[in-house]
């Protein structure tokens, strides 16, 4: 695993955008803890609406600057869930593929989460 410098190492400018990146990681968590949970109301007719529309801004705002921060993977897979939910509702047999993006994106989160948690303890 690569070693992160230390702060003093950094410029100003190098600094601001480790800030800012550790940020975007942090938030990263509080994403996922929204996105969970839509999944299973995408499901349901009542609230599928509400539900199709906050993934397609929770993944907005994560392809928005993933690749920036060195997270192509997690922008890519962003941007895959925010096209399919900017487009009319999914019908059901489209459902499926939503579930399965938002699932990924997830599943990328758990990973950048956990990675730099076990960086921050080291």
């Amino acid at each position: 695993m690569s070693e992160q410098p230390e702060t003093s190492d950094l410029s100003p400018f190098q600094a601001s955008i480790a800030a800012i990146r550790s940020n975007f990681v942090s938030n990263l968590g509080t994403h996922l803890d929204a996105l969970e949970p839509l999944v299973l109301k995408i499901s349901e007719p009542q609230s599928r609406a509400v539900a199709i529309t906050r993934v397609c801004e929770i993944s907005h705002k994560i392809h928005g600057v993933a690749g920036t921060f060195g997270f192509a993977e997690l922008g890519r897979i962003a941007t895959e869930a925010e096209l399919a939910t900017t487009a009319p509702l999914p019908d059901l047999q489209d459902l499926d593929a939503v579930e399965s993006i938002i699932h990924k994106v997830c599943d990328l989160i758990d990973c950048i989460v956990a990675i730099r948690t076990e960086e921050a303890a080291a």
